[in-house]
């Protein structure tokens, strides 16, 4: 009997202890190999990841719960100290934390729009050239903006943004367009931003942003216009294929904004008026 609860003890914590470090691996494995370009996003995010993740991750729970179990009844069967408590208790936490962190997404999502276009000016948006168009590729999200749909929400972009991100709008500086523009361009690039095309004539300028996780790209278009002695800076940020982006696009632009405000002045930056 002592044997073969030994046995499965055994068994039990090798098998948590295999989840803990395959657990990592698989979810870091599909991210990198994904921004690596090894594989297309569609096999390292829906399938590696939001498919069978959650599979791996309830295994992961009841490896973990069972070799738990198996340490808890030997020791009072047997009465005495039992090792693999920190391997169970590790594949618990781990398997929980991303069951958890599912979850609160999924939540997330259902209770604020993560919007995949969106734009300082819904009424005249920044447009893209035709360069950066080519570059996203045929798989990429169209650019349309006017009349675009939330496919989570099925509603237009513009009407959920106004909604749930009302205090998205232009930033309007006192210092005049050039000085403006050559300060937005600087902290793009500062920000790790790619800038492969902008114009001081047309006072506009594009640029992509890769994310850290599965190097997913978005792409910026940043527009500075003369504006009452001082100048507006309007932004638009795009996911090139994501239809939810988990909200970084509207923390992009705003991050851009309070940036750019740092960078200027402080007797140039005003607040953006209420909309």
């Amino acid at each position: 009997m002592k044997a073969l609860f030994s046995a499965l003890r055994g068994l039990a914590i090798t098998l948590a202890a295999f989840m803990v470090v395959f657990i990592p691996v698989w979810f870091a494995s599909a991210a990198l190999l994904t921004k690596g370009d090894f594989i297309d996003w569609q096999l390292g995010l829906l399938v590696l990841t939001q498919t069978f993740g959650p599979y791996i991750l309830w295994a992961g729970l009841i490896v973990g719960v069972f070799s738990l179990i198996m340490i808890v009844a030997q020791r009072i069967v047997f009465r005495h100290p039992q090792t693999g408590w920190a391997i169970g208790v590790t594949a618990v936490v781990m398997a929980l934390g991303g069951l958890g962190y599912g979850h609160w997404q999924g939540q997330a999502l259902a209770a604020q729009p993560r919007l995949s276009d969106v734009t300082t000016d819904m009424v005249d948006p920044p447009y893209f050239t035709p360069s950066l168009v080519q570059r996203r590729g045929p798989e990429a999200l169209p650019l349309t903006y006017e009349g675009k749909l939330d496919p989570v929400w099925q509603r237009p972009m513009a009407e959920l943004q106004a909604q749930y991100y009302p205090d998205l709008g232009p930033l309007y500086v006192a210092a005049d367009p050039r000085e403006t523009f050559r300060a937005a361009l600087w902290v793009a690039r500062d920000l790790g931003w790619a800038v492969p095309s902008a114009s001081e004539t047309a006072m506009m300028f594009e640029a992509t942003d890769e994310s850290l996780w599965f190097g997913f790209e978005d792409d910026i278009v940043v527009r500075v216009t003369a504006h009452e002695g001082g100048s507006r800076v309007d932004a638009r940020s795009v996911s090139r294929y994501l239809e939810t982006d988990q909200g970084a696009n509207v923390h992009r632009i705003e991050r851009f904004f309070v940036a750019l405000r740092a960078n200027l002045s402080a007797e140039d930056a005003i607040a953006t008026p209420a909309r």
